[in-house]
């Protein structure tokens, strides 16, 4: 199996553990991580974390891997996770774990990925790329070629992501 020192996941440490160091009651001194059923913990901003659900399926990516792996997003903290405020006192991200479906060989505790979860699946919706909205106060636009000429034509917008705009149609 493989020890992971508490002192190794923390940026502010560092003093690695060794004989002869002090340490507290009830302090992490190290883990024991279960290979078997591998978790990947992301950090999803505050504006979007109330959309998410436990249960709602994942993909992860990561380097030097071509395939995909699945996961079930099965933990979102209650708490922010603070560590970062340092560099970014107004950023607050929380903690979202996904356990992954299976472990693939060669996957090793804190790894980085890429995580892309599914909040929706939306079908036969009509959707433009963000970049195609034009906004003037609470009013959307989009360019719509008729013959010659290209006219702007008020829309009101439904989903987003960070491409696409969901236009639900024509208002006026």
């Amino acid at each position: 199996g493989i020890v992971v020192y508490a002192t190794s996941q923390h940026r502010n440490s560092d003093t690695p553990l060794q004989a002869g160091t002090s340490v507290r009651e009830r302090q992490l001194l190290f883990t024991l991580p279960d290979m078997s059923a591998m978790k990947a913990t992301i950090r999803v901003p505050e504006s979007q974390v109330g959309r998410l659900k436990e249960g709602m399926r994942a993909t992860l990516t990561m380097v030097g891997r071509s395939k995909p792996i699945s996961a079930t997003l099965t933990r979102i903290s209650i708490l922010a996770d603070n560590s970062n405020r340092f560099w970014n006192p107004d950023a607050r991200d929380y903690p979202v774990e996904l356990t992954l479906d299976e472990t693939p060989p060669g996957l090793k505790p804190g790894m980085r990925v890429t995580a892309e979860v599914f909040i929706d699946k939306l079908t036969n919706v009509t959707a433009v790329p963000a970049a195609a909205v034009y906004s003037s106060g609470l009013d959307h636009y989009v360019f719509v070629k008729r013959g010659e000429s290209v006219k702007p034509v008020k829309v009101q917008l439904g989903e987003i992501n960070e491409t696409h705009v969901v236009v639900k149609g024509a208002v006026g």
